[in-house]
């Protein structure tokens, strides 16, 4: 699996550079999740270049957002396609997981969660 990571001091940026996710790749994609997670950040899941996940990669993306949360952290998953969008919909997982239209609302949001803590 192609990716590249973004860290800030907030959160990490993990921008997934394939066009389809597919259980081949789920082992790959949850242990860089959990590794991810364990550094006790908020993930931004950039997938913009992604058409087309199954049902592995949805568990695995709910296992990062797991984990965050029991770090108190956030996982959110932004720039989501169309097809994407419906999967996790009719999954019915859109009211689990975080999903945000674009990487600067993810990056905001974040902040602003941030801000809401330190009050």
């Amino acid at each position: 699996m192609n990716f590249t990571i973004t860290r800030t001091s907030k959160y990490n940026i993990f921008n997934i550079d394939e066009n389809k996710l597919t259980s081949e790749f789920a082992p790959s994609l949850k242990a860089e999740l959990i590794l991810q997670a364990d550094r006790k950040k908020s993930i931004i899941c950039n997938i913009e270049k992604i058409d087309y996940i199954d049902s592995s990669t949805v568990s695995c993306f709910l296992i990062g957002d797991k984990l965050c949360k029991d770090n108190k952290n956030q996982f959110i998953i932004c720039n989501a396609s169309e097809k994407t969008l419906d999967l996790i919909q009719t999954t019915k997982l859109n009211n689990l997981l975080t999903i945000i239209p674009t990487l600067q609302e993810a990056k905001d949001f974040i902040l602003f969660d941030e801000l809401e803590k330190e009050l």
